[in-house]
């Protein structure tokens, strides 16, 4: 009984924490997360020359005249971009009070190392760009155990649609948020992988069972 009683309530505190997370995940997405997902795209569509309203588009096409786009979003964001490839920073580190010549030379040589094995100036280029089209940009740094059981950096671009902040954030920087959530679709096989086999399981019943209602 003991073990069951202890199995029973690892199982209700981690439902609790669950509810607890989509409850808040609700809260950062209904803050204002959709318009900008609108937004966004509306500024990507920009870039790529589909700046005509839909409706004014169907009324010109109907009497047949053409919707002229003289697309000077992307040759100015296609500047910018330019200009930034251009001008990219370097990380240095140089020796301060206590510190020594060889420990920074070591620190410039792992960096460059790491950098160059996540292909950092395209995850760079990517990251930028999505700054400056869709006024958000975002990287995903972490430790990859999946090419080495001792673990790895990995540095990716995350897509700004799926990342939803902390609405109550008062600074761009991460580090001062109280929660941030990345949304995206899972294949069960994915999640299985990612969050364990049972969890998988469990999902492909309820969808099975037609058991899965809206979040809302």
């Amino acid at each position: 009984d003991t073990v069951d009683d202890a199995l029973g309530k690892a199982n209700h505190d981690e439902m609790s924490r669950a509810r607890r997370n989509q409850e808040q995940f609700k809260m950062a997405r209904d803050a204002g997360h959709d318009k900008y997902v609108e937004l966004n795209q509306k500024c990507n569509d920009f870039y790529r020359g589909a700046q005509w309203d839909p409706a004014d588009k169907h009324k010109l096409d109907g009497e047949g005249r053409p919707a002229l786009t003289l697309n000077m979003v992307l040759s100015t964001v296609n500047a910018i971009l330019g200009e930034q490839m251009e001008r990219k920073l370097e990380v240095r580190f140089s020796p301060r009070r206590t510190g020594s010549e060889e420990v920074a030379f070591e620190l410039n040589m792992l960096t460059r190392a790491i950098l160059q094995a996540n292909t950092y100036d395209d995850v760079e280029d990517m990251v930028f760009a999505d700054g400056i089209i869709g006024g958000r940009g975002y990287y995903d740094i972490r430790i990859s155990y999946d090419k080495n059981l001792f673990g790895e950096i990995e540095i990716t671009q995350e897509d700004p649609v799926d990342v939803i902040p902390d609405p109550e954030a008062k600074d761009m920087d991460p580090r001062t948020w109280e929660r941030c959530f990345v949304s995206r679709w899972m294949t069960p096989d994915a999640i299985g992988v990612e969050y364990g086999e049972d969890k998988a399981e469990l999902l492909r019943k309820l969808v099975e069972n037609n058991s899965i209602s809206d979040p809302d």
